[in-house]
């Protein structure tokens, strides 16, 4: 070996003297801590606790979850953060040695001050001449969470006191919860839990190794690791967390080369704001300070499957005029909602945002049944026959004609019939004869309380559907008459929401709902309004009613299985009319197939039969008991008591001629009447309301003829079997009527009346 020049020995020198001049700074250093440290855990065991109390400076989030805990949307805390806690059992593994391996693998040794990290950091730092690497340990690091400020020498002996008495007074397990649960991970969001949802859509307990490296990753700098804005970057810090977690035999080399391989897999899936409309409302109704898990009551899947099927629905009915539909699927004997879709697209910028389960809306013909189901509790049966004919009502501001949908009379029909296939003019009747106040008060009580004005206010049109609810209340009401007539409110939130049950309050009688509810799902009865095998029925029990308001701006269709209740509105949200779409041809469509996917998840069955009710052979032409010479008969439903006490004579064979038929001695006009005034029915299409014109004929008169105005609109025959009745579509003002009796094409009288249409 050659001899060393003496420039050599003097540079072999200097850096002999450097390393010693290092060596002693580094021994100096550890003796200084090693003094402020027994200094500052002096200070630490007489110092208050930094986590006392209860989760100290931690703001949750809100995280809404359906019945199943899958979650729907997550609010930010009052102070604008995104943050749930988790207990540190639910963790997956890999997420400890992540974190470990990421920021203090010598975590579970020191107390809560890592001195060789310390001389670790003061070299590195010393070396590069700036700060290249800090020391803060997990617990120092959960200090300053807990009390922010800026990174000052001060700050951190102030956080190292704290770390020691972090340390001092909780176990590493309690200390690595809370760090856990509240280190940032940028986006507004805090703690690995949340993250994990954000970023992954997982829970923490099913992480990967790769999974947990990248969200360990995030820590170190939030915003320039954001996944969103930078993959790269974070892609690397992740790698470098998995040769780490390697290094360590917290995992193979295989593995973490298997590990590198992966892509981050972020998603923005897990941050979508599920069932929009139902959520919002359940946000509004939260109390303050809101809890910060919030379980409801909605199924998710069936959820998205009802959306799927509106979105589709609605751009097959373009050709219609109809630009939006709302549904409600509810659990009828918990009340819980399963189902709640608001509009076509929450997310259409135009109108979408509305939400058309609360929106106030004219009902239509889809409050019958509660006039019925009043009248079967005051002693009519669904075999009384009434009279479907022209009737009119003398109101304070007019005569109210009511007139049914098809702008036909049926004659005598029944009770049952007439409710099945949604006749106007009956159910109208029908209100007369229970009561005006006695239906209205039930039908607020079955669950419409929107109809908050006096029962004037709406008059007999009140059960043709002219007041507002909303299909939330509507889809209540009909699960009162599902469930037995018993009314209990809507259910919201899942178990252990620290809601107690409401009592239900029996509206009407299990009779007199199992009535009307066996009328619903009688395919035979409802054929006079929509034929046999209608939209209405399915290959299961479901009873169902349509509804469409004045002049076409709101179609309607609710009914139920034995567990299940499915309302559906279909309009425009402007009231924009449609195109001459009723409720079965605009709802009805849409509610087969929510109620056909729906009875798919939850199984109907035969609906239950109360007590109390009797089965009896009655003649659908009289709604007496059959007798023998009835032509036909069929089985009808009684509450027991209001059986009919007597046998059809109708149908007695007799050789009795019929008497004759006495004629009127003067052509008289019988409808209307003079002086009298009509008003247009608020609750029935303007198209579809029309005055009978009606008049008595002497002898010998072969034909009428009416005018009105002067103008002629009919000539009609007459004869001894024909009393002709002609319908005119009613016109606002003051109106003349006059008829000519005609024989043989000569005049012989005529009549005269004038009335006011407003």
């Amino acid at each position: 070996m050659r001899p060393k020049s003496s420039a050599e020995a003097r540079e072999c020198g200097l850096r002999l003297k450097t390393t010693k001049k290092i060596h002693r700074t580094i021994l100096l250093s550890g003796v200084v801590l090693t003094v402020l440290s027994a200094a500052l855990f002096g200070l630490a065991v007489s110092g208050q606790d930094p986590l006392a109390g209860t989760r100290p400076g931690f703001q949750p989030s809100i995280r809404v979850e359906d019945r199943h805990g899958r979650l729907l949307r997550e609010f930010l805390s009052a102070g604008d953060t995104r943050s749930q806690w988790a207990g540190l059992a639910s963790f997956s593994p890999h997420l400890v040695q992540a974190a470990l391996a990421a920021e203090d693998q010598r975590f579970f040794s020191h107390p809560g001050i890592d001195p060789l990290a310390v001389c670790r950091a003061f070299w590195l730092n010393l070396k590069s001449g700036r700060v290249r690497s800090g020391a803060s340990t997990i617990t120092m690091q959960l200090a300053r969470m807990l009390e922010p400020g800026p990174r000052t020498l001060g700050r951190k002996i102030l956080e190292a006191r704290r770390a020691l008495m972090i340390e001092w007074r909780h176990s590493k397990e309690e200390i690595l919860e809370e760090y856990l649960n509240r280190v940032p991970c940028g986006n507004l969001t805090y703690g690995i839990p949340a993250a994990a949802e954000l970023y992954l859509g997982k829970s923490p307990a099913v992480l990967s190794p790769a999974e947990a490296a990248f969200l360990m990753s995030l820590p170190k700098a939030p915003t320039a690791l954001n996944p969103y804005r930078n993959e790269a970057a974070a892609l690397a810090r992740r790698n470098q967390v998995l040769s780490r977690m390697a290094r360590l035999g917290f995992i193979s080399s295989g593995q973490a080369a298997r590990a590198k391989a992966e892509p981050l897999g972020v998603t923005r899936e897990a941050s979508r704001f599920r069932a929009p409309h139902f959520v919002t409302h359940i946000k509004n109704l939260l109390p303050s300070p809101p809890p910060s898990l919030v379980r409801t009551t909605l199924d998710l899947e069936l959820q998205t499957q009802v959306e799927n099927l509106v979105s589709r629905t609605m751009e097959t009915n373009k050709d219609k005029d109809i630009s939006q539909a709302a549904v409600l699927v509810m659990d009828h004997r918990t009340r819980e909602i399963l189902a709640w879709v608001g509009s076509a697209d929450f997310f259409d910028l135009r109108d979408g945002q509305n939400d058309g389960v609360l929106s106030l809306r004219q009902p239509g013909s889809t409050v019958k049944p509660f006039t019925y189901a009043a009248a079967f509790d005051a002693g009519l049966t669904p075999s009384d026959m009434i009279e479907d004919s022209p009737v009119s009502y003398r109101l304070r501001s007019g005569i109210f004609s009511p007139a049914n949908y098809d702008r036909r009379f049926h004659g005598e029909i029944s009770l049952r019939a007439a409710l099945a296939s949604s006749l106007n003019v009956p159910a109208v009747k029908v209100m007369d004869k229970v009561g005006l106040v006695e239906v209205y008060g039930k039908m607020k009580a079955a669950g419409l309380k929107s109809l908050d004005k006096e029962p004037d206010y709406y008059g007999l049109g009140l059960t043709l559907g002219c007041g507002e609810v909303t299909l939330l209340e509507l889809a209540n009401a009909y699960a009162t008459l599902a469930a037995g007539g018993v009314y209990k409110p809507p259910v919201l939130f899942g178990q252990g929401s620290g809601l107690a049950e409401e009592p239900g309050v029996q509206v009407f009688s299990p009779q007199a709902a199992a009535l009307v509810t066996d009328i619903l799902s009688d395919d035979a009865a409802r054929a006079t309004g929509f034929g046999r095998d209608s939209l209405l029925s399915l290959p299961f029990p479901a009873a169902a009613k349509t509804g469409t308001s004045k002049n076409f701006r709101d179609n309607w269709t609710v009914g139920y299985t034995s567990s299940l209740v499915v309302a559906v509105w279909a309009g425009n949200f402007d009231a924009r009319p449609m195109g001459r779409v009723s409720g079965i041809s605009g709802a009805g469509p849409l509610w087969r197939q929510v109620m056909r996917l729906a009875a798919s998840r939850y199984e109907p069955r035969e609906f239950p039969r109360p007590d109390g009710l009797t089965e009896l052979d009655v003649c659908p032409d009289s709604g007496l008991l059959a007798g023998p010479d009835c032509p036909g008969r069929r089985t009808e439903l009684f509450i027991r008591g209001s059986e009919p006490d007597a046998y059809c004579l109708r149908h007695l064979r007799t050789r009795q001629a019929e008497l004759p038929r006495q004629q009127p001695s003067r052509l008289t006009i019988i409808n209307p009447r003079p002086g009298e005034r009509y008003l247009f029915d608020p609750g029935i299409e303007k198209e579809f309301q029309n005055l009978a014109l009606e008049a008595l004929a002497p002898p010998g008169v072969d034909s009428l003829v009416w005018l009105v105005n002067g103008n002629e609109i009919d000539r009609v025959p007459v004869s001894p079997e024909n009393a002709p009745r002609l319908f005119w579509p009613l016109s606002q003002g003051r109106q003349t009527f006059t008829v000519i009796a005609c024989s043989n094409g000569r005049e012989v009288a005529r009549d005269r009346v004038a009335v006011e249409i407003n």
